[in-house]
């Protein structure tokens, strides 16, 4: 059974996939219970560009959209062909630096209350960023974890 469905929305991301998939392996904290889905969003080498983490990653899930319908849309398909009953929202710039999963599913299960989780954001190892602040020059990427069993997918 799948605890936390991880959702990555691409769109020409070769360069930066590989070290964000290593990041998800490397600081997988729950195993199998991982599940990772990535939506592509019409990139220009969508096929070869899907087959290759198919390759290198055959645990990830992968899918082509036809066309570009925006962030929202694709993280919303995703959401849809997800398993778990709670989702990661990541784009593929972020690296993980540290084992992050157990904590998020100990905090869902512990405050009823708790929906909605973000995560800290870092400009460099020594460095804290803002992950509120929103000039989107200088934050463009954000991680949340959402919790969504009571949500209809």
């Amino acid at each position: 059974m799948k605890l936390v469905s991880v959702i990555i929305v691409t769109y020409n991301s070769d360069e930066l996939i590989d070290d964000c998939l290593h990041s998800l392996e490397e600081y997988n904290d729950i195993g199998e219970h991982l599940e990772v889905i990535i939506v592509d969003n019409c990139s220009k080498n969508a096929h070869s560009f899907l087959n290759k983490i198919n390759t290198t990653y055959p645990y990830v899930k992968t899918f082509s959209n036809n066309n570009n319908a925006g962030y929202g849309a694709g993280n919303n398909y995703g959401i849809k062909k997800a398993t778990a009953p709670i989702i990661l929202i990541m784009n593929p710039d972020v690296r993980l630096k540290e084992p992050i999963f157990k904590r998020a599913l100990c905090k869902f299960s512990s405050d009823l209350e708790v929906k909605v989780l973000g995560m800290k954001q870092w400009k460099s190892k020594h460095s804290k960023g803002e992950s509120y602040f929103c000039d989107c020059l200088l934050s463009d990427f954000y991680t949340i974890f959402i919790q969504v069993s009571q949500v209809n997918r």
